[in-house]
């Protein structure tokens, strides 16, 4: 079973994937995982107009914020 410390873990580097692709971050160490959602967000705005890059590449700006050890850890003991 997974404990709570490696699921903060997970969803923590979950969090830097994200600040990543929202840095358009080519370099990364998740720059398969960059390229691949720049893709998906530019098909994301060609089914729908509401899903601009800008508006994608904040969203995953703000969760990148969030999805740190230290929030998780915050959020698991409340």
């Amino acid at each position: 079973m997974i404990t709570i410390s490696q699921r903060i873990d997970t969803f923590t580097k979950l969090g830097k994937l994200f600040s990543d692709i929202s840095r358009q971050n080519k370099d990364s160490v998740y720059k398969k995982w960059v390229t691949i959602f720049d893709k998906k967000i530019k098909e994301a705005y060609q089914y729908n107009n509401w899903f601009t890059k800008e508006n994608c590449l904040l969203s995953f700006k703000n969760w990148s914020k969030e999805l740190t050890t230290i929030k998780l850890s915050k959020w698991i003991d409340n």
